[in-house]
């Protein structure tokens, strides 16, 4: 009971903690923990050769314009009662955790 009600907690603590910013803005939020709202522009679906999938979401315009790509990882696709790249294509969602920078562009992981 102690580790769900800390579990809650820091659930709590990231989203009082957590900014929402337009996704213009996101380039000046490297690290920060961010709620962003935005519409799917594409998803796509990464397979290594041991069979792990990563997938991407594309949020803000198509690729290769995108300005954030929301990354699944291979062991979170599992908390999903659907498959994402298929269920969310032009939904608007809400993401919610920190953004890192890459090379290419802007991500966020699930």
């Amino acid at each position: 009971m102690k580790i769900l009600a800390v579990f809650i907690f820091s659930l709590f603590l990231n989203q009082a903690y957590s900014q929402k910013i337009p996704i213009e803005k996101v380039r000046d939020h490297i690290g920060d923990s961010i709620t962003i709202c935005n519409k799917v522009y594409g998803t796509k679906i990464i397979t290594n050769p041991k069979g792990d999938t990563l997938t991407l979401i594309n949020l803000g315009a198509a690729y290769p314009n995108q300005l954030l790509t929301v990354v699944i990882k291979p062991g979170n696709r599992k908390n999903f009662a659907y498959q994402p790249e298929e269920y969310l294509k032009a939904k608007n969602i809400h993401y919610h955790g920190g953004r890192r920078s890459h090379c290419r562009g802007q991500w966020g992981a699930v």
